[in-house]
């Protein structure tokens, strides 16, 4: 479920695609709101121990789990991931052209 719903997430909320405390706020928005915990009414020690008891997702999973969507497809990829897949294919496109220079 945390999957799907991150994946949504990244899907319709652009900004949290490059900002990962902006996606993990959001997921621990959703799961109070699942829980029927009304976030105004308690104080930041209720959340401290929500996260502590497991009660949220951890920020660790969250953060590897969007990375792991973001690879798989691309069309919810952030800007960050765009640049670094431009990044490889120009080093391999070099490592390419260097290989057909040497060769006699």
């Amino acid at each position: 479920m945390i999957k799907e719903m991150i994946g949504e997430i990244l899907r319709f909320m652009p900004a949290t695609r490059d900002d990962n405390r902006t996606l993990c706020t959001e997921i621990w928005r959703r799961e109070l709101l699942v829980q029927d915990i009304k976030a105004n009414v308690h104080s930041i020690d209720f959340f401290f121990k929500l996260y502590e008891m497991g009660k949220l997702s951890s920020a660790d999973y969250i953060t590897r789990t969007s990375r792991l969507l973001q690879e798989t497809n691309p069309d919810i990829a952030g800007k960050r991931r765009e640049n670094q897949y431009l990044q490889e294919k120009m080093k391999e496109e070099i490592e390419e052209y260097k290989s057909e220079r040497v060769r006699p």
